[in-house]
C-alpha cells in the first residue's frame, strides 16, 4: 500500500512512468506522462509552455503543470487510493495543495524514464484524466538468444546418393529381366490355334483384293447356311 499521497497517485496513474495511454483517449484528449495528464487539460493549465504534450516534457515539468490541477479532476480510483494512505484529503484543491497539506513535495519521486503504455481504459464521466492498470508488470525488452548452431554429422557416416533421372525403360528393369522378341510372337508364322479354329495369319502388306475376296467367302458361307447372301 502507498504511504503517501504522492506515490498513491503515481502508482495508480502510470506506475511512475512517462507513458503514453494507447489503448483509451477521453474527451479531452490522450492521457500521457507520470501523472496521466491529458492534452486538453494540459493545455488548459499552461503546459504548452514547456511542450507541446506531457510526454515531452520533463517530470519537474509535469509535475509543476499537475500541482495546479484539483484533485478532482483525477480518476476516482487514484482518489480513493489517495485516501486509502489515511492522509488527509480535499478533492476540491489542487494536487499541490493536498501535497504541501500534508507536508509532501515532488521531489519525493525520482522518474524512471519510459515504459510500458497505460492499459486500463476511461471510466465514464473521467472529467479530464485517464490512468492506466498499474498491476500489470512492465515488459522486458527482448535481448535477444543464441544464434541458431549447425551441428555435422558424426565422422564416419556418409549421405545417401542422391536420387538420379531415370532415362528409357532399360533403367527401370528388374535384374534379369529379359524383353520379349516381339518379332517371335508377331511373325508371319501362324499361331497355333485351338481344334475347330481356323488358324489366324499376321496380315501381310495391304491387297486391295482383299476386300472382294472376304465378302466372296461371307456369300459362300451363307449360301451354305441357306441364306440369300448380302441385303
Amino acid at each position: 500500500m502507498a504511504s503517501t499521497l504522492l506515490d498513491a497517485l503515481l502508482r495508480n496513474e502510470s506506475g511512475g512512468r512517462n507513458i503514453p495511454n494507447v489503448h483509451q483517449g477521453t474527451s479531452s484528449g490522450q492521457a500521457q506522462g507520470y501523472f496521466q495528464i491529458t492534452t486538453g487539460t494540459w493545455d488548459e493549465f499552461g503546459g504548452r509552455k514547456y511542450a507541446a504534450n506531457p510526454l515531452q516534457a520533463t517530470y519537474e515539468q509535469q509535475a509543476d503543470i499537475a500541482s495546479r490541477i484539483p484533485l478532482r479532476r483525477w480518476d476516482e480510483s487514484t482518489v480513493n487510493l489517495m485516501r486509502a494512505t489515511g492522509r488527509p484529503i480535499n478533492p476540491n484543491q489542487t494536487l499541490g495543495q493536498n501535497l504541501a497539506a500534508n507536508n509532501e513535495s515532488f521531489n519525493m519521486f525520482s522518474p524512471k524514464g519510459g515504459g510500458v503504455a497505460a492499459t486500463r481504459p476511461a471510466n465514464p464521466g473521467d472529467p479530464g484524466l485517464n490512468t492506466p492498470d498499474t498491476r500489470l508488470p512492465a515488459s522486458t525488452p527482448f535481448s535477444g538468444g543464441a544464434p541458431a548452431t549447425f551441428t555435422p554429422a558424426p565422422s564416419g557416416v556418409t549421405a545417401p546418393p542422391a536420387p538420379t533421372a531415370v532415362a528409357g525403360l532399360e533403367a527401370r528393369k528388374s535384374p534379369g529381366f529379359q524383353m520379349p522378341d516381339l518379332a517371335s510372337l508377331y511373325g508371319k508364322a501362324p499361331l497355333q490355334a485351338p481344334p475347330g479354329i481356323m488358324p489366324v495369319t499376321q496380315p501381310g502388306p495391304y491387297d486391295p483384293s482383299a476386300g472382294t475376296r472376304q465378302q466372296k467367302l461371307i456369300e459362300a458361307l451363307m449360301s451354305n447356311l441357306g441364306g440369300g447372301g448380302i441385303a
